[in-house]
């Protein structure tokens, strides 16, 4: 879908507008923005990130990984299910080495069955990396606690945390939650070497990425206005998404979640009464509030709605996990099985929304269905009048990545045609223009008409573009020096 074209496309080096192709003149072929084959030199994803709002380790893992294991969907969608298949076993290993085998084996079953765990396995985004990086260095972290300070923890646990500050920069929430946890709860060399491993970890990520992140900060504001809320009442609805956050992380969307938002809370709230009886909890009640508060702050300073994302917080969900496996796992019986149980049978409540995800958008059906009515000789144009027009390019790449016909020539059409490329157009079959909804064909094509249309629901329309001037006509009132 969308996001995942443009993974693509930033992992190739392209930037997410048209301004690096020339305007209104026919492209043959047009580029096909999503193949591997056609991207310049892995240097420029540096350059096209100072437009956009992430950070590079995700994006350059990604380009060397489909040049080795190809260009298909399934070999770039396999970098985020490996990366979450050894989350799972992070965070097995992490609940063991706090409370044994049984509660490591719940925690393991509750995240191989959560719903966002599922779909975010399954997409072209660093989710799952940065979930991944965050349970390697809590993994690190618990490692210098329980058994011993050796050199190989130390670096495993700066890595993990370099590595996912280089991933996502809401992975800062993990390593401010582990050098919380090390202050509070750690005396002594382990508190001195954790800090240490924490302190060099930033140290290396502010001279890696300071640069690419002082020129991104811009774009913060402009690329996510898209969530924006309105402030009047947004304190409350912010509190409530925290509250039914941590339901949402097992089945979302969070619309399911909200009504038992006070159950929800029993996973932030819990842990703060049982502190006393099981400190192993901390760590994990940490981590997921230092997740959460980092994207309601966001929420609160900027007015937006980022907590109704589960991707913003899916570093939470480990911890939310641990917490239900490990609350009652000292008691007797049944009854230590009660919560983790519970949280996998609501996770197979709400499994099938892990595989059905209606609001996406479609490209190989809308791909299919414009090269069964589109000839091999039809031109795709685009309009493009600024970066505001970014559905559009995202509209043509996704097109061009399921054309079974990748290399149809290109339009790209900032103002009125003039009378020349008319002309040269009026040779073609079909002009097909793209758009979100109702392409403006009279703004970009004077005196032309559209009698042909593709429309798929989320996904856009394609809307053929004609002249009532038959071609001969239109040539005898053309002007001599008309190409």
């Amino acid at each position: 879908w969308v996001d995942e074209i443009a993974s693509l496309e930033l992992s190739n080096g392209h930037a997410l507008n048209w301004r690096d192709y020339p305007a209104d003149q026919l492209l043959q072929p047009g580029p096909n923005i999503t193949s591997i084959h056609e991207a310049p030199p892995i240097n420029a994803i540096w350059d096209v990130l100072k437009k956009d709002t992430h950070p590079p380790l995700y994006l350059l893992i990604l380009r060397y990984w489909r040049t080795i294991f190809g260009d298909s969907d399934s070999a770039a969608r396999l970098l985020s299910a490996i990366c979450a298949l050894i989350a799972i076993w992070l965070l097995y290993d992490s609940v063991r080495l706090l409370e044994g085998l049984v509660p490591a084996l719940w925690a393991a079953a509750i995240m191989a069955l959560a719903t966002p765990q599922i779909q975010y396995s399954q997409e072209i985004r660093s989710y799952m990396m940065m979930v991944m990086w965050t349970l390697a260095a809590t993994n690190a972290a618990l490692r210098i606690e329980r058994l011993k300070i050796t050199v190989p923890r130390s670096m495993a646990l700066a890595l993990s945390l370099l590595g996912g500050l280089l991933t996502h920069y809401y992975a800062v929430a993990g390593a401010a939650a582990i050098a919380m946890y090390a202050t509070i709860h750690l005396r002594g060399h382990q508190k001195r070497a954790m800090l240490a491993a924490i302190g060099g970890a930033m140290v290396l990520f502010i001279v890696a990425c300071g640069p690419l992140l002082w020129s991104q900060r811009p774009n913060f504001h402009d690329n996510m206005n898209w969530i924006a809320d309105v402030r009047q009442g947004l304190p409350g609805r912010t509190l409530w998404r925290i509250l039914s956050l941590p339901l949402t992380q097992l089945m979302s969307p969070m619309r399911r979640a909200m009504p038992l938002a006070p159950v929800s809370a029993a996973f932030l709230v819990l842990p703060l009464l049982t502190f006393r009886r099981k400190p192993s909890l901390m760590i994990w009640w940490l981590l997921a509030v230092a997740t959460i508060a980092l994207s309601a702050a966001a929420d609160l300073i900027n007015g937006s709605r980022s907590l109704e994302y589960v991707r913003y917080t899916l570093a939470a969900a480990p911890a939310i996990f641990a917490i239900g496996a490990i609350t009652l796992s000292d008691r007797h019986g049944w009854l230590r099985h009660v919560i983790p149980a519970t949280m996998v049978i609501g996770c197979l409540i709400g499994l099938n929304d892990a595989y059905i995800q209606p609001l996406k958008v479609d490209y190989r059906a809308f791909a299919h269905e414009l090269d069964r009515q589109a000839g091999p000789r039809d031109i795709l144009a685009v309009y493009y009048t600024g970066d505001e027009d970014w559905y559009e390019r995202a509209m043509y790449a996704g097109l061009m990545h399921y054309l079974p016909q990748s290399n149809r020539p290109l339009l790209i059409v900032t103002k009125p045609v003039d009378q020349a490329l008319q002309l040269r157009l009026h040779d073609v079959p079909n002009v097909w223009l793209l758009g979100q909804t109702s392409p403006p064909v009279e703004r970009f094509f004077p005196g032309a008409f559209s009698d042909q249309s593709i429309d798929m629901p989320f996904v856009g329309t394609a809307v053929t573009v004609r002249w009532p001037v038959a071609p001969t006509t239109a040539r005898a009132h053309a002007p001599e020096t008309a190409p």
